[in-house]
């Protein structure tokens, strides 16, 4: 077995009850101060609860830290070019709007030509032939002809934020998940 690999499981195992109890501890208060505050969805859940299970986002939580531990874990770099593929009738479901928003490696929107830190469904995005909605991160344009659906990245690490506005039932109860983001070849 690769050494790199059982250090890796090591530094894992290492963390993972920590950081279990403080996420658990953090969500069950989101919850009650929602519930506090008038929103009740956490609460119509089970959420307000010590229960690690009922914190678990099947993609956030498992696929996703699989996905990036197999890639290597690698941060997305403006080195790179990257798409999000939505199929039609798969954006983010909202009952508002949604939007991706950019932030270098520290934390902070990145200043650009189009001075453009995010995207958002209000936006007139350019949509494929097929109904189907692609953006792009990436630090150079991808051509003037797809400017529309571009959230320019910094040429170093960078990461993004889907946010879903009044989130639609399928959000909240994970029938519906973002596509992966994929690097350009």
């Amino acid at each position: 077995m690769n050494p790199q690999f059982n250090v890796i499981v090591q530094e894992i195992s290492v963390w993972l009850l920590p950081i279990l109890i403080a996420v658990t501890f953090h969500e069950a208060a989101h919850g009650f101060v929602a519930h506090l505050l008038g929103d009740n969805t956490a609460w119509r859940l089970g959420r307000v609860s010590f229960n690690p299970l009922k914190h678990i986002d099947p993609f956030g939580t498992l696929i996703l830290p699989a996905m990036l531990l197999l890639d290597g874990g690698k941060p997305l770099d403006g080195a790179n070019k990257y798409t999000i593929h939505f199929e039609k009738g798969a954006t983010p479901p909202a009952n508002a709007f949604w939007s991706i928003t950019l932030y270098d490696s520290d934390g902070f929107q990145v200043a650009n030509a189009l001075n453009r830190f995010a995207v958002s469904s209000y936006m007139p995005f350019k949509f494929n032939a097929d109904g189907s909605l692609d953006i792009y991160l990436q630090n150079e344009s991808p051509g003037k002809d797809k400017e529309a659906n571009w959230l320019p990245a910094p040429k170093a690490p960078f990461n993004v934020n889907l946010r879903i506005y009044s989130p639609r039932a399928e959000a909240i109860n994970g029938k519906w998940n973002p596509p992966p983001i994929m690097k350009a070849q």
